[in-house]
């Protein structure tokens, strides 16, 4: 694939993933199905407030993102977090539905601000 077409895939976040993983990572998690890694999220925790920087899961498992958001947000790991912060979902409707549930709905709307002079 050409640099052109690998801009709309997941090549970019990833290499940016493990060129900065020592600075990013301080909680990810891995979901196994048996043996097999079926879903992953990079997140790191800084003041009580966790980032998730990226997450994927084999569509053969539809619900393993969800669940393992879930397993992780409800764990003694997680109890001191306050504040859930997603990076950007390129306007996905799908996604920011996925991060409304996972938010419980609490999700705060996002603002551009533009300084003119």
């Amino acid at each position: 694939m050409s640099e052109k077409e690998l801009i709309n895939t997941d090549h970019y976040p990833l290499e940016f993933l493990w060129k900065h993983i020592n600075e990013v990572d301080s909680c990810s998690y891995i979901l196994y199905c048996g043996e097999i890694a079926i879903a992953f999220f990079i997140a790191s925790l800084d003041h009580g407030q966790c980032t998730f920087h990226f997450a994927k899961a084999d569509k053969r498992y539809p619900e393993a993102n969800f669940l393992l958001h879930q397993l992780f947000l409800n764990s003694d790991y997680a109890k001191e977090i306050t504040i859930l912060n997603f990076e950007d979902d390129m306007a996905d409707i799908n996604i920011r539905k996925y991060k409304s549930n996972i938010a419980k709905n609490r999700l705060l709307t996002k603002y551009a601000v533009e300084v003119v002079r």
